[in-house]
Parts: C-alpha cells; sequence; structure tokens
C-alpha cells in the first residue's frame, strides 16, 4: 500500500526541504560569503558589539586601594630581590651543621680512643 502524504501536506522524507537555520544575531551585518580581508575589516566592529563596548569609552580611573598597592610594591621591590640576608643565614647554617659534625666526630674517637 502507498501511503500518500499529499493529503497531510507534508513532503516525504527524500523531497524534504532544506531548512536554512538563520544567522545568530551577533553575525548580522558580516558578509554571508567572503574573503578573509572582508571577515577582518568587519572583525573589530563585531568585537565591539559583542563585548558590549564603545571605542569611546573613557580610560579607566584607578582607585585609591590600585594607587597604595602600585607604591608599596615600588617601595618595597628591592626588598624582595635582596638575598644578601638570605644568604648570610644560610651560610651560618651551613658552618653550624659542619662545626656540630666535627664535634660528633671528636667526641666519637675520644669515646673509642678512651675505651681502649
Amino acid at each position: 500500500a502507498v501511503v500518500s502524504t499529499q493529503s497531510t501536506g507534508e513532503l516525504p522524507p527524500w523531497k524534504a526541504a532544506s531548512k536554512r537555520q538563520p544567522r545568530p544575531n551577533w553575525m548580522k551585518g558580516l558578509p554571508s560569503r567572503g574573503s578573509l580581508a572582508s571577515v577582518e575589516e568587519h572583525l573589530p566592529d563585531l568585537v565591539v558589539r559583542i563585548l558590549g563596548i564603545s571605542e569611546t569609552c573613557p580610560p579607566r580611573r584607578y582607585n585609591n586601594m590600585e594607587q597604595i598597592l602600585a607604591q608599596e610594591i615600588r617601595d618595597e621591590g628591592a626588598e624582595w630581590t635582596d638575598y644578601d640576608s638570605d644568604e648570610l643565614v644560610v651560610k651560618f647554617r651551613i658552618a653550624d651543621s659542619i662545626f656540630d659534625s666535627l664535634i660528633r666526630e671528636t667526641v666519637a674517637v675520644f669515646s673509642a680512643i678512651e675505651n681502649k
């Protein structure tokens, strides 16, 4: 039995009309087809429109906290890269460790001599 789709108004699957997807809002104003140069030409306007910014927005003003932090970074920057005191502490720790090791070794030698 042949089923008729004519009465329901539907097209058979092999004759289905291609459904063209509408373009998203952010693509409006861009050429549908074209060269890379034409897309590059429209790209800055597209980015501005998507991000919702205007090219005439004033430069950002820094608040007080940012200015204070920036000043502290400039003032204390030299302290962060000054390793002289750290170097001195490490040298003393190594020297103390060597000295303790020598004392223990000396005590062990004298103990061995005394036990003989």
